[in-house]
């Protein structure tokens, strides 16, 4: 459990939904052709969910666990786990 400084809210590692599922060094991509040819990750770190969205050139956002749990189901997001490798490639972080 986490306290978010800036909002005063806890946070909590999730336990249920997509998130809970990931192992060590996955996180899950998500492309939708329907809300605007975007592509976007969602991770847990440090016991926080958070998202890193093409459209904000892949920065950090906190979110909560059950936004993710609903862009996942949405039946127009096509959702698949993936390495933490990718996500640090498109952000420029990788060494490959």
């Amino acid at each position: 459990m986490s306290t978010n400084a800036a909002t005063g809210t806890v946070e909590q590692t999730p336990t249920v939904g997509p998130l809970a599922l990931l192992r060590e060094g996955e996180v899950i991509r998500c492309d939708s052709n329907v809300l605007g040819e975007w592509t976007w990750y969602f991770a847990v770190e440090d016991g926080q969910s958070v998202r890193y969205h093409e459209i904000e050139d892949y920065e950090r956002e906190d979110v909560l666990a059950r936004h993710v749990a609903a862009i996942v189901a949405d039946p127009d997001v096509e959702d698949t786990v993936v390495s933490q490798r990718e996500l640090e490639n498109v952000r420029g972080e990788s060494d490959e």
